[in-house]
């Protein structure tokens, strides 16, 4: 997966979704999991699953996002691959 997901400023006690679409470009089923840092205030749903091959049913699924501003200040993370 390539890119950012910017949430731009989001107001103090304030919730922000997005959604994030996942398509599988492969021949075989291909696994994905999202780990997010341990208190930081984001949700991912769903957090892992499977995509089918590319064509099949299932190849694609979005991914809801939710940042509840709990803090004021900056937030970023980092995008790791297995």
């Amino acid at each position: 997966m390539k890119g950012d997901l910017a949430l731009g400023f989001v107001a103090l006690d304030s919730v922000v979704q997005r959604s994030l679409h996942l398509s599988n470009s492969g021949l075989n089923t291909a696994s994905f999991r999202v780990e997010v840092e341990s208190g930081l205030p984001i949700q991912v749903t769903p957090a892992d699953g499977k995509l089918n091959p590319k064509g099949a049913p299932g190849s694609t699924c979005s991914l809801k996002v939710e940042l509840t501003a709990e803090i004021s200040g900056p937030l970023s993370g980092e995008q790791l691959q297995q």
